[in-house]
């Protein structure tokens, strides 16, 4: 085969194979994983991973037999990358934000105000309560003394 037309097809099997491993990827190791990790990690491992996908197709062509010792290393080189993606999408599972939940005394001493008038309601015992008329709501609230 012209070697002009094999590069342009290794050129269009990297890009399929760019846009394979980030697909993959996103689907086993799930999409809020790899959002939450770190640019780098995504570039690095994706550009390797499309990159060894076609040295392994080149070392099968090039060889008498498709599977030689170059295309068992690249593919091994493959796996590995496979391995490193998951550790990476393990660590920022292990470390992602989570929905902590404040007790209730910290969250009511960042809230100025309470929205009802019972003062155990919000734990604010020592906040007093000022009774204000608005117009068309009529509402009672709590809100901070005026010194």
């Amino acid at each position: 085969m012209d070697s002009k037309l094999l590069r342009v097809i290794y050129v269009f099997e990297f890009l399929i194979a760019l846009i394979a491993v980030y697909v993959v990827w996103s689907e086993s190791g799930t999409q809020y994983h790899l959002d939450l990790m770190a640019w780098y990690w995504k570039l690095g491992i994706g550009l390797a991973a499309a990159y060894a996908v076609v040295k392994a197709t080149a070392a099968a062509l090039t060889a008498e037999r498709a599977w030689n010792g170059r295309t068992l290393r690249w593919l091994a080189t493959l796996l590995a990358l496979a391995a490193a993606a998951g550790l990476v999408t393990y660590y920022y599972h292990l470390y992602e934000p989570g929905d902590e939940e404040q007790p209730e005394t910290q969250a009511c001493a960042a809230l100025p105000y309470c929205a009802t008038g019972d003062s155990s309601a919000c734990n604010c015992a020592s906040v007093p309560v000022r009774r204000i008329s608005l117009a068309p709501f009529e509402s009672c609230t709590r809100m901070r003394p005026s010194s």
